[in-house]
């Protein structure tokens, strides 16, 4: 996994920000899960990539489905999990309206 410093991995973030489909995305989520129970740098990769962003809004945009919004609930919690600091922007998106809306 970590050939080439992680690019795959990059690569599919980028891929995840550019899918509309949810059954792509679904798909992508379980592998970001799985790949960070395995390499806790990955989870490292993905909290300093537009990752929790776009989790954010596709929670905010699909709250109704509860199997996909538990999956991205998952996944966001993988990546914060370790207690890493993350990027200041990001701090924007997971502040208190992100808590407020969790609520």
């Amino acid at each position: 996994m970590s050939r080439d410093q992680y690019q795959m991995f990059i690569n599919l973030v980028q891929y995840y920000q550019m899918e509309r489909r949810w059954s792509i995305k679904r798909l992508l989520l379980q592998t970001f899960t799985a790949a960070c129970h395995l390499d806790h740098i990955i989870v490292d990769i993905r909290l300093t990539s537009l990752l929790p962003l776009e989790i954010v809004k596709d929670m905010k945009a699909h709250f109704a489905d509860l199997d996909l919004f538990k999956q991205l609930v998952k996944m966001l919690t993988i990546i914060l999990l370790l207690g890493q600091l993350m990027p200041v922007n990001h701090q924007d998106y997971l502040g208190v309206h992100f808590a407020s809306f969790l609520l």
